[in-house]
């Protein structure tokens, strides 16, 4: 009779500490070396090469602006004329001359202004994917955190439940001592903890492939750390009508928004190609008969102006605007497509949101509350025999299952949250 009081207290010990287990684990322990979800999104953001990769290109594109808007270099020539081919003695023949020449070119009409304008929208749209990607991290090491932990706790949640079938194992092969129960109660026993020690072994792998997830935004050293005791606090997102009004403002948005200024320049750079392009020519020449003399200067000086003229337009400027006016419009298509696809990300997040949370409140008001009373109450019955084993089994079973659920719940909700505020263009 003894031993049946010790099994009892036992089990009872194991029951509260699993019932409290979220709010009793850690609670005196200095939390220095624990990786908290703040330090991991600052880890993340500062290790990112995406992020580093966008940027570079935003200053590359910055540089091409300026590089864009600038005139051709002038072109130097230098060279003979009117050389005698009967024989080649320059000094002899008074026609034969030296001449150098310097030509600049200048592109038709705002060219020049429109190509550097078109490298800054393009700068905008890389600057925006910076912001983006910003945003990209935070979301997901925060989900990777919440599944590292979700997987940790479900695993100390199996191990403790195993320690109770481990009780319950030893309590039955007190009762079939004393010729209580039967062996085929120990064997049902000993089959749940054999269940539940497969399903510590398939957590841990799980909870191996969460730390892998983790260590690629913090790196495998800081993922190895101890996770803070404390469920991940995730901000709660805006409300559904002002998550939705702010889309157009998403960096997603802006980089469409940026390639859409990018497109228009194009266009307009087409329009300048029906303008004639310039190009001026000076030039200055020596007759060789005289001796050249850079002192007393050249004998002769000249100016040309040149200038193209666009008049078959049909195969060339024509095409090129009608390419130019189709790639806008795509680009307009484009983000109207983004736009659209991320209100509908966003509306299903909510709903996905708000299933969850209504999930979550019932188990956390009656379901696991109900569990642990209707096992604490079985567990009393079966120590009368009111109960038989079968019954005590299926109740300690979908306790655990109550309390796991209950504990998925928690991180789809925060998992949700984080979806939403990556939609709502949270950055930091």
């Amino acid at each position: 009779m003894n031993i049946t009081i010790t099994l009892r207290r036992q089990f009872l010990l194991q029951f509260v500490l699993f019932i409290f287990w979220p709010f009793a684990a850690f609670a005196d322990a200095n939390t220095a070396g624990y990786l908290t979800l703040s330090e991991a999104e600052q880890l993340a953001l500062a290790s990112d090469p995406v992020i580093a990769q966008f940027q570079a290109q935003a200053e590359a594109f910055s540089a091409r602006a300026v590089a864009e808007g600038q005139l051709p270099d002038p072109e130097l020539s230098i060279g003979l004329a009117e050389v005698p081919l009967n024989n080649f003695d320059f000094g002899d023949h008074e026609d034969t001359e030296l001449r150098l020449g310097l030509s600049q070119a200048f592109p038709p009409g705002q060219t020049l202004r429109l190509r550097g304008e078109r490298m800054g929208s393009m700068a905008d749209a890389e600057q925006a994917r910076v912001m983006n990607q910003r945003m990209l991290v935070l979301s997901e090491v925060r989900n990777a955190y919440v599944e590292l932990y979700y997987q940790q706790e479900a695993a100390r949640k199996l191990e403790l439940n195993r320690d109770l079938f481990s009780e319950m194992v030893e309590l039955t092969e007190h009762q079939y001592a004393q010729g209580r129960d039967n062996q085929h109660d120990i064997m049902r026993a000993q089959l749940e903890l054999s269940l539940i020690e497969s399903r510590i072994e398939e957590t841990r792998g799980a909870i191996a492939v969460a730390r892998a997830e983790l260590a690629k935004w913090v790196t495998a050293t800081h993922a190895a750390r101890p996770l803070a005791a404390e469920f991940p606090a995730i901000p709660e997102p805006p409300e559904s009508e002002t998550l939705i009004a702010q889309l157009p403002g998403h960096p997603l948005l802006s980089v469409e928004d940026a390639v859409i200024a990018a497109t228009q320049k194009s266009v307009a750079i087409a329009h300048e190609q029906y303008k004639p392009q310039w190009m001026l020519d000076f030039m200055v020449s020596d007759n060789t008969a005289s001796d050249f003399d850079l002192q007393t200067g050249p004998d002769f000086a000249g100016v040309m102006l040149k200038m193209s003229l666009p008049i078959f337009t049909g195969k060339r400027q024509d095409r090129q605007l009608a390419a130019s006016e189709q790639e806008a419009m795509a680009a307009r298509y484009g983000r109207a497509d983004r736009l659209r696809e991320l209100t509908r990300l966003a509306e299903g997040e909510y709903a996905n949101l708000a299933r969850l949370e209504r999930q979550l409140e019932l188990y956390r008001s009656r379901a696991v509350v109900e569990a642990g009373q209707t096992q604490e109450a079985v567990f009393n019955a079966y120590q009368n025999d009111l109960a038989d084993f079968e019954t005590l089994v299926r109740t300690r079973v979908l306790a655990l299952e109550t309390e796991l659920e209950m504990l998925r719940l928690r991180s789809g909700c925060a998992k949700s949250r984080v979806n939403l505020l990556y939609l709502g263009g949270e950055q930091s």
